[in-house]
């Protein structure tokens, strides 16, 4: 009998070892969660457009909306009146488009005209123009045409070639530990401020 266990405790350690072993090898990837970008925007406004096709589409482009939840919300400087009528910055065509926006982002326009005014009146700090660009939930103020940057500096697990580029210098955070070649997103925010 004193055998079967020694035996029985041996193979159990061996088996242990063995896959001890064999994970410290492993090359696994580890999920790494995204980096949440949102976009405040006006679909008829110049500087929103300006945005999207010089600065946002670079994500699509050079992969970095692979490591990115992205979020757009068609409502900017829109404004609920009596009835829950719209009143749009650039004018009703502005209305008009911002709820065919909301379509393809697929949800339903009247409610989610609401909630999209509900959410962008309850930001913290209130935006001040649009595009009012949000990573990690923190506003980029004026640094939004740098958004791959942000997103770059954010991310936590391994960096796209993408980033290569964008990361040029270390930062040391308050706590003296490294990030590599990352900022804290809150310590490089306060320093461009």
């Amino acid at each position: 009998m004193g055998n079967t266990k020694e035996s029985q405790l041996t193979n159990i350690k061996l088996i242990l070892l063995v896959f001890l072993s064999a994970a410290s090898y492993c090359n696994c990837v580890v999920e790494t969660e995204k980096v949440s970008v949102e976009l405040y925007y006006e679909s008829l406004c110049p500087y929103s457009a300006n945005f999207i096709v010089n600065y946002l589409d670079k994500l699509f482009t050079n992969g970095l909306i692979d490591i990115v939840d992205l979020r757009l919300i068609p409502y900017g400087n829109a404004r609920i009146g009596p009835n829950d009528t719209m009143s749009c910055q650039h004018g009703p065509y502005e209305c008009v488009l911002n709820t065919i926006e909301a379509c393809a982002i697929n949800a339903w326009p009247k409610l989610l005209e609401l909630q999209y005014a509900a959410e962008t009146n309850s930001l913290q700090p209130p935006h001040q123009y649009v595009p009012w660009v949000l990573v990690n939930g923190q506003p980029l103020y004026e640094q939004y045409e740098n958004v791959e940057e942000y997103i770059c500096k954010a991310y936590e697990g391994t960096l796209p070639d993408a980033c290569g580029s964008l990361l040029k210098f270390r930062h040391v955070n308050d706590n003296g530990k490294g990030h590599g070649n990352r900022f804290t997103l809150k310590d490089t925010l306060v320093s461009s401020i």
